[in-house]
């Protein structure tokens, strides 16, 4: 929501999330990008980088210490948005703030997306999560 031509410093208490984020950034190779972990989430996310930086922005992301006691910017922003996440969780069927729907992940796909058995979304690389289904069946019988 923030105009493309304005820079931004990312905070986030997920050192893994930056790391993907980079390493995706970093990939050339489109088929291994294809099989990369919440791959539609990772494509969003060059797209909008992409969009950034041709609009002469900068995007600078930084982790952030999570679950500290302490009053800098970047704990208690921590602690709002936990705070938030938690509320969200326990609270699934009304939004906040009003109106707001669920991020429409199947949009993000550029060629396909699969769902599972229960209609979910599978964002993971197609193979390991069948191997996954294949094992949790085996593992019933």
């Amino acid at each position: 929501m923030v105009p493309a031509c304005v820079s931004l410093d990312v905070h986030s208490d997920s050192q893994s999330a930056i790391q993907a984020i980079h390493a995706y950034e970093q990939q050339c190779n489109e088929r291994r990008r294809l099989r990369m972990a919440a791959r539609p989430l990772l494509q969003r996310i060059h797209h909008l980088l992409a969009i950034r930086q041709t609009a002469g922005a900068t995007t600078a992301f930084h982790h952030a210490k999570a679950h500290t006691s302490n009053n800098d910017f970047e704990s208690v922003g921590n602690r709002l948005a936990d705070y938030q996440a938690n509320w969200s969780r326990t609270h699934s069927s009304q939004s906040s703030p009003h109106g707001l729907l669920e991020f429409p992940l199947q949009r993000c796909e550029r060629y396909m997306y699969m769902e599972d058995a229960d209609g979910m979304m599978i964002i993971d690389d197609i193979r390991t999560m069948a191997k996954k289904r294949l094992m949790d069946i085996s593992m019933l019988h």
